[in-house]
């Protein structure tokens, strides 16, 4: 006889619960986000300050400005920059570009 998928989900998150007592948000998180607990996974993604996991995340929620003030505060300038052009906003891609470079150390000569 099959566990019943509600079953499954408690088993879940329960072990989520687990990992998150024992220190381990990050595998938590990403256990999580592998079983579809997107909400979840943006919450303890957010807990273990992994600002790229969580803009993703949030993407694939299509919760795009969300995401874009995410990889701001993460300072993930490129991935702004990138999702900016996918939602056509070329003036702030532009910007987030340019935060990018400015961000990135000198080439030593």
């Amino acid at each position: 006889m099959p566990t019943p998928p509600d079953a499954v989900r408690d088993a879940v998150k329960q072990k989520i619960v687990q990992l998150v007592k024992m220190g381990e948000v990050d595998d938590a998180a990403r256990l999580a986000e592998s079983e579809g607990l997107l909400e979840e996974a943006v919450q303890l993604y957010k807990q273990a300050r992994d600002h790229r996991s969580r803009g993703r995340v949030l993407e694939r929620l299509g919760q795009f400005e969300k995401a874009l003030k995410v990889y701001e505060e993460g300072h993930l300038y490129e991935l702004a920059a990138q999702l900016a052009e996918k939602l056509g906003q070329k003036e702030k891609a532009a910007a987030f570009y340019t935060k990018h470079w400015k961000s990135r150390p000198q080439l030593l000569r």
